[in-house]
């Protein structure tokens, strides 16, 4: 018996519950994670990847870092390093996608220094402070 338990098990039972397991994975569709910032304790900000294609083996990539004073310290560069090795190793994807505001050059040039690329601006895509803004599309595709 391989994964514990009170109940004996055989290994073809654990085997079926492994194949479960992993297809319940398949059809998550996000995946959310704390970032934190140590030693200290307490959540900065947040980082995602959503709206998996398992067929396609791409997704959508969003971060936030949530105040200020932790912005150009690269914790944002390292959460996403992270994600982005998350989404290759363990969820096996080809390509990630993500959407910059036109506004926000600390964020894009982050993304293009983590390899993504610019692919198409969608103009006037969101409504923010009374005007509409220009979002960047950009992707990462797996080398």
């Amino acid at each position: 018996m391989l994964l514990g338990g009170y109940i004996p098990v055989t290994r073809n039972m654990e085997k079926e519950w492994i194949q479960a397991a992993e297809e319940s994975l398949k059809k998550r569709s996000e995946f959310h994670f704390a970032i934190e910032k140590l030693p200290e304790a307490g959540m900065i900000g947040s980082c995602a990847l959503s709206d998996v294609d398992w067929l396609s083996r791409n997704c959508l990539l969003g971060i936030a870092i949530y105040a200020k004073k932790d912005w150009g310290q690269g914790l944002g560069f390292e959460a996403l390093e992270l994600l982005i090795d998350f989404g290759w190793s363990h969820l096996n994807l080809q390509r990630i996608e993500l959407g910059v505001h036109s506004h926000n050059p600390r964020a894009k040039h982050v993304y293009e220094k983590l390899g993504f690329k610019h692919y198409g601006t969608a103009h006037g895509k969101y409504f923010i402070n009374g005007e509409y803004i220009d979002t960047d599309l950009m992707e990462l595709h797996r080398e």
